[in-house]
C-alpha cells in the first residue's frame, strides 16, 4: 500500500511512503466532489436529488441508491448520481474550477468528469493538495455538503471501516493488470481536520483500502 501523510494547514507533504509520488495516477471515484462542486457553482449552488436504479443506470451499486441527494451520493459514490451532474455541466467548468484547487481535468465525457475510467490523471501530491484546499473552505458556498458527505462515508458509507471522528472518500482506478487500484482520502480530526492521508492499495477497491489501513 502507498501512502502520503499531508499537513493540511501547512499545504505540504509530511512523510510518502510512495515509490513514485510524480506519476499521475487514475484515482476513480476520489474526483467526484470537485464535479459536484462545479455543478454547483454553475447552478446557484443547488444539489438536486436524483433516483438512482443501479445497475439500469450503470451505477456500481446494482440494487440502485434509490431517491439520493449529494451528502448520501458522496458518502456512497453513486455513480448515476455524479454522472447526471456531470451531463448538466456547461463546458469547460469542471476545469474551470480544478485550476483553483490545483488540479487539471481532461474535458472529456461525463464518466471522465466523474472519475471513470483511466483519461482523468493527477500526480498524488496535487490530489492531497486540492482536498486540503477543499477541507479548509467549509463555509464557501457549496462546499460543507460535500464535507458533511465525506462524514457521513466514514459512518456509514464507503469509508465505513473508519467509523466516526474522520472524513473520508474513496475511489478505484483502472488498472490493466488488476481489478482495479483502491484509492483513499481519509481526512482528521472530523470537526476541524489538519492532517489527511492518501491511500493506494492495488488490486482491491477504496473502500478495501481503508479497511487494510484501519487494521
Amino acid at each position: 500500500m502507498n501512502i502520503m501523510l499531508y499537513s493540511i494547514p501547512e499545504r505540504r507533504v509530511l512523510r510518502a511512503e510512495w515509490p513514485q509520488p510524480d506519476v499521475p495516477v487514475s484515482p476513480g471515484s476520489i474526483v467526484k466532489p470537485f464535479t459536484a462542486l462545479a455543478y454547483a457553482q454553475a447552478h446557484h449552488y443547488f444539489y438536486p436529488d436524483h433516483f438512482c436504479r443501479g445497475a439500469a443506470d450503470r451505477c456500481w451499486w446494482g440494487r440502485g441508491h434509490k431517491k439520493i441527494g449529494i451528502r448520501d451520493a458522496v458518502a456512497h459514490s453513486c455513480n448515476h448520481y455524479f454522472r447526471e451532474l456531470a451531463r448538466a455541466l456547461p463546458p469547460h467548468a469542471t476545469s474551470a474550477l480544478l485550476t483553483q484547487f490545483g488540479v487539471e481535468v481532461p474535458e472529456a465525457s461525463p464518466d471522465t468528469q466523474i472519475g471513470l475510467g483511466s483519461e482523468w490523471k493527477v500526480k498524488p501530491e496535487a490530489l492531497a493538495g486540492a482536498f486540503a484546499e477543499l477541507l479548509s473552505r467549509p463555509a464557501d458556498p457549496g462546499i460543507f455538503p460535500l464535507i458533511d458527505g465525506m462524514r457521513r462515508a466514514a459512518r456509514y458509507g464507503t469509508a465505513r471501516a473508519l467509523g466516526p471522528g474522520y472524513l473520508a472518500k474513496t475511489g478505484t482506478g483502472p488498472n490493466a493488470k488488476l481489478d482495479g487500484d483502491g484509492y483513499a482520502v481519509i481526512a482528521y480530526p472530523e470537526a476541524a481536520p489538519r492532517e489527511l492521508v492518501l491511500l493506494q492499495a492495488p488490486g482491491v477497491t477504496g473502500a478495501k483500502a481503508v479497511e487494510m489501513f484501519t487494521r
